[in-house]
């Protein structure tokens, strides 16, 4: 099985950085685990149009009568619908009554049907909110979500985002070391680091706009809770 040579080469740098260039306290095994996790919280705390190389779209055909159908198996959360080519209105699932499913008399404001559609996210499933769906002949739905990676980081696996996003990577990884570790200081600048990154590439591509933070700036408001 070929070397992945990225991989290999953050697992190097996390090891520059907490002084273990060779296994001691910590395997590869280890720190690729860490690389991992790191990987998955990025894909969840970046926005979705930060995350392009982890963009895919699905494409099922409909079957007459069905309003349910399974997500992808490396679904992580959904981005756009689009039913027999008409992009649908997605809604939380504690709507479902305004839509007047399971209910006496529907919401005047929401007539979902097949040329006005509607869906949820629920129980792994994609749900249509279309009346009954009709298949008259090779009829499709569309979905673009966010996925997730193929398979962890390891020695033989690299990371899937993109080359400008796994800097961040080793940061969380040192972080993860330095709190086994007891060092809880260095733990918490290298996580401020990471949290730091992400937020402003979030500031950017949500303002439309190159973001004029600098790390370090003290003004920087992060996003996640308790940062």
């Amino acid at each position: 099985m070929a070397v992945a040579t990225v991989s290999v080469e953050l697992c190097a740098r996390v090891r520059d950085l907490i002084g273990e260039p060779s296994t001691g306290t910590w395997t590869d095994t280890e720190i690729y685990s860490s690389l991992a996790a790191a990987q998955e919280d990025l894909i969840n705390c970046l926005c979705d149009s930060a995350l392009f190389d982890m963009s895919e779209i699905s494409e099922t055909a409909l079957v007459a009568g069905t309003n349910a159908y399974h997500l992808p198996d490396d679904y992580v959360r959904a981005r756009l619908a689009e039913y027999k080519s008409i992009y649908g209105k997605k809604h939380p699932v504690q709507w479902i009554g305004a839509l007047g499913e399971g209910t006496a008399a529907a919401n005047v404001h929401f007539e979902p049907s097949e040329t006005n559609p509607f869906w949820r996210i629920h129980n792994n499933q994609i749900v249509w909110s279309v009346g009954t769906v009709s298949q008259s002949g090779t009829e499709k739905y569309n979905l673009w979500y966010i996925s997730s990676p193929a398979s962890d980081i390891s020695g033989t696996a690299d990371p899937e985002l993109g080359t400008e996003l796994i800097n961040m990577l080793v940061w969380f990884a040192v972080s993860r070391c330095y709190e086994q570790r007891g060092d809880f200081d260095k733990a918490k600048i290298m996580m401020g680091y990471y949290d730091e990154c992400w937020s402003l590439i979030n500031k950017r591509y949500r303002a439309g706009v190159p973001s004029d933070g600098l790390m370090g700036d003290p003004a920087v408001e992060f996003e996640r809770s308790g940062s």
